[in-house]
């Protein structure tokens, strides 16, 4: 029996009535009093267990609405043994317990889940009995799907992507990336606005940072680009305050080395203890310690500490071979070497991927918060990353650029990404034995490259998969626009 079954107009409600349970593949009770200092396990089943250590019986009951339960009629309830899992949490409001039949409003009971067990605390008298409501998640990703529909096809990316472009279905796209099923956004889209955070002016003021999602992550995290700051949403175009500031990538461009989001002398993967952070990042670290500290909270708040940034360094050196006959290898140049990287051999030949770097390099490429435990991936077991980042913030990929609507030598003013200014991209494109370049957007929506330019950062960071998003005017229809953007609660 499935659970994605519970009609969402009767709010997922499951139902476990119980005296003191821990669900899983046994009920474990904990008992603090000296009556009650037993641990004692049992089965799930449907009806009466009796035990001893009280004078309460244990009854445990687990309900689901059908989908046809169209009249709220309980008779018609199903009852389900087993436990809700991870789509599924306790609801607060509607938990109560009672103790010898009267409330528990001094709340010392509680009770808590963490997706397979059920823990009750706080029991010191007989006939105990807690009804606890399950209520189905709502998470940041149910929410954006819920509201922008999901075109299932593959778009042409030798196209570019707007209203008015070359290819014009402009909408929420899927790919894969390392971590699963990533949902996109392509073209001319207007409901992939985000007010979270508030950043310090000069004057000492806090106004609100706009941002706008990039894409679902294959785990669920939320990725963002920094939009700017206002009361009002910013310009979609032509706008200076799309960046927090101008500057150089990098100061020095003769080495492989200084594509480096962190880099290493002779070292073609650098990052970590004994490198040196690159300007971007030293930018990326001041603003976000300055401004998004609030919502980060080392890591306990809103903004997901493991999620990543993809600096992919593997490339090609082949020797005397056309960039269209290189191919993508672990083994990206050092020093004088020249290197085509892995971006430049996708944009080339039209062929953008979510999934950083080659398997062997995933770990070295994959820039991480110094503290980040690592995520699952789907076919290279669990990506820690570098582990070398202060704080977890980064910039776009140009291979996200090109999912979100560029194309290779085309000019695309119309899709969202555009500001009419340049900023930089995290991804190398070539050293040709001289000069290091690394991608950035230009005015007119297009990829080029540089490593000296004084063009715009954008930081992007990732929400947590769990991240509960309303939006500013909930009963308004054009929900996720730059009136109505997403906010989180």
């Amino acid at each position: 029996m499935k659970y994605e079954k519970i009609n969402k107009k009767y709010t997922n409600i499951i139902i476990i009535s119980l005296v003191v349970i821990i669900i899983g593949s046994a009920l474990v009770l904990n008992i603090t009093k000296a009556k009650y200092k037993t641990t004692v396990s049992v089965p799930i089943v449907s009806g009466t267990v009796n035990y001893s250590g009280g004078n309460a019986d244990l009854n445990v009951v687990a309900m689901y609405k059908p989908e046809n339960d169209e009249e709220d009629d309980v008779s018609k309830w199903i009852s389900i043994d087993e436990a809700p899992g991870n789509a599924y949490t306790i609801d607060e409001n509607q938990t109560k317990c009672t103790i010898g039949g009267k409330y528990d409003t001094s709340n010392q009971i509680k009770i808590g889940y963490d997706g397979t067990s059920v823990t009750v605390t706080g029991l010191t008298k007989p006939k105990t009995k807690c009804n606890i409501y399950f209520v189905k998640k709502v998470i940041a990703r149910d929410v954006i799907l819920d509201n922008s529909s999901v075109i299932y096809d593959t778009p042409d990316f030798s196209k570019t992507a707007c209203a008015t472009c070359g290819d014009n279905k402009s909408g929420l796209y899927e790919t894969e990336d390392d971590f699963g099923t990533s949902y996109y956004f392509r073209g001319t889209v207007n409901d992939n606005w985000v007010k979270f955070g508030k950043a310090k002016e000069e004057d000492g003021t806090k106004k609100d940072i706009w941002w706008r999602i990039v894409r679902i992550n294959g785990d669920g995290t939320i990725r963002l680009i920094y939009a700017g700051t206002g009361d009002s949403a910013p310009s979609t175009t032509g706008s200076q305050t799309s960046a927090i500031i101008n500057q150089k990538f990098n100061e020095s461009s003769n080495d492989n080395m200084y594509v480096g989001y962190q880099y290493k002398s002779g070292d073609m993967h650098g990052y970590g203890k004994g490198t040196t952070n690159s300007n971007v990042l030293d930018s990326l670290n001041t603003w976000f310690k300055e401004n998004l500290n609030d919502e980060w909270k080392d890591g306990y708040g809103r903004i997901d500490p493991n999620a990543g940034f993809c600096n992919d360094r593997s490339g090609s050196t082949d020797p005397g071979t056309s960039w269209n006959e290189k191919t993508m290898s672990d083994t990206g140049g050092t020093e004088n070497t020249e290197t085509y990287y892995g971006s430049f051999l996708r944009w080339s030949k039209i062929q953008p991927n979510l999934k950083c770097s080659t398997t062997y390099n995933k770990n070295k490429d994959y820039f991480t918060y110094a503290k980040s435990i690592g995520i699952e991936s789907n076919e290279n077991g669990k990506i820690i990353g570098t582990q070398s980042l202060d704080y977890p913030v980064g910039l776009i990929t140009a291979d996200e650029v090109a999912f979100a609507g560029a194309a290779n030598g085309k000019a695309n003013s119309g899709f969202w990404l555009n500001t009419g200014q340049e900023y930089w991209t995290m991804s190398p494109d070539y050293f040709d034995g001289g000069i290091s370049y690394v991608f950035y957007v230009g005015k007119n929506g297009t990829l080029y490259h540089s490593i000296h330019g004084l063009y715009g950062l954008r930081p992007v960071i990732n929400l947590k998969a769990d991240t509960k998003l309303t939006f500013l005017h909930p009963d308004q229809a054009d929900k996720g626009t730059n009136s109505n953007p997403y906010i989180v609660k």
